[in-house]
């Protein structure tokens, strides 16, 4: 079994506005917005990286060639719901509606309810939060601190943060 993973899209960071971020930073001045839009987009994409979470939303698509396997793992989650579960055969395809496999949103798992000896598997997923919890919220506000604060030195993520987005950090097998 071989299987890709490709992003095909993802929304901005947006559960926190600039406004309210310089208030936080304690900014009253226009220089540094776009340096601070920018610091949002690092620190929201670490706090992806460290957790293994896809923190906003985003359209995944995993592809599985030989030897379909009757439970499939999920990467990216949270899951939101399986948008298209396609299985490619050597002259036709067909598309699985959910009565032909079970998602377990807590084990971010596929399991078909029958093996299929398809030559491919196209399985596209929304996954992400649609409220990202608070102590993430708040890892990444103060990462954005020490971000701005640090400008041009030690950029590692703060023990602080870390302990922040302990709890939701998946183990990456």
């Amino acid at each position: 079994m071989h299987q890709t993973i490709q992003l095909l899209k993802k929304s901005k960071a947006n559960f926190i506005s600039l406004d309210k971020l310089k208030q936080y930073l304690r900014i009253d001045h226009d220089y540094d917005n776009e340096m601070i839009m920018n610091m949002i987009d690092i620190a929201c994409e670490v706090a992806e990286n460290y957790t293994g979470l896809s923190l906003v939303l985003a359209k995944w698509k995993i592809s599985i060639f030989n030897n379909i396997p009757d439970i499939i793992k999920l990467k990216h989650g949270p899951i939101l719901k399986i948008e298209e579960f396609k299985l490619l055969f050597n002259d036709n395809s067909i598309n699985l509606s959910d009565e032909h496999y079970l998602l377990d949103k807590h084990s971010e798992t596929i399991m078909l309810n029958r093996i299929y000896h398809a030559k491919r598997a196209e399985i596209t997923y929304q996954a992400g939060y649609e409220e990202i919890p608070a102590s993430i919220k708040q890892g990444i506000i103060e990462h954005i601190a020490k971000l701005y604060d640090l400008r041009g030195e030690n950029q590692s993520l703060p023990a602080s943060v870390k302990s922040l987005y302990q709890p939701f950090k998946r183990v990456r097998l």
